[in-house]
């Protein structure tokens, strides 16, 4: 079954290497570790992740063996705030078609495969979004889903009720060319459609009770939005 709970690791405050990856784990405090040079937590049950306090998050010194200062992939984060972490040099955020966005230091410039910091610096930052196809990248997020939901509405979308028994609405306030996506908590493609028309419904009954993640995809943005079947 493997570890699902790591509750105690807080104590271990000169913690510098931290590696928990392939379990169970739901939740990760590590705000008291702030000697921690690397995290590897892939691929477990994380729907947050709080390193705001981790300021020195780097590269391993065998960067040939460990590269990755943060690997979170395989998780369920759906933001992740990256915003004091001007000395990581590489993140992985791979399999995570839940995360919706990552705020980044205000000195970095997101050029589509890594962060291009500023003229004193004489690295480029590397991030590897392979399977997270709904992530945004800005320098003024922050942890929360509030400025996703924000710019949902600012895109003129709603999605309603939620949560739902078993079909909900997406109204879109003016015309669009794209489609609409359907994710499981699992990462899962269950549903897929274009977008014909000011309004869709979509029909979960025929899927188990739980959370699904709602892709609504044009030609020049994405918008995603968690919703709950009961």
């Amino acid at each position: 079954m493997g570890i699902s709970d790591l509750t105690g690791i807080e104590a271990f405050v000169n913690l510098q290497y931290l590696h928990c990856e392939g379990h169970q784990v739901t939740s990760l405090d590590v705000s008291t570790n702030t000697n921690l040079r690397q995290l590897l937590c892939r691929d477990n049950k994380l729907t947050s992740l709080d390193v705001s306090k981790n300021v020195l998050l780097s590269e391993h010194p065998e960067e040939n063996l460990l590269p990755y200062g943060l690997d979170c992939s395989g998780n369920l984060l759906t933001t992740l705030d990256l915003s004091n972490k001007t000395a990581l040099l590489s993140v992985s955020l791979r399999d995570m078609p839940t995360l919706n966005e990552v705020c980044i230091p205000s000195c970095f410039t997101w050029f589509g495969e890594g962060f291009l910091p500023d003229s004193n610096q004489l690295f480029q930052e590397y991030s590897d979004t392979t399977g997270s196809l709904n992530v945004v990248f800005d320098n003024t997020c922050g942890i929360g889903n509030t400025k996703i939901e924000n710019l949902m509405l600012d895109s003129g979308i709603s999605i309603y009720p939620n949560p739902i028994n078993s079909t909900f609405t997406i109204d879109l306030a003016s015309p669009i060319q794209g489609e609409i996506e359907v994710h499981s908590i699992n990462g899962q493609l269950i549903h897929v459609q274009p977008i014909s028309s000011n309004t869709k419904q979509i029909d979960l009954s025929m899927y188990p009770r739980g959370i699904y993640f709602v892709t609504v995809r044009s030609d020049a943005w994405v918008r995603a939005e968690k919703v709950v079947r009961y």
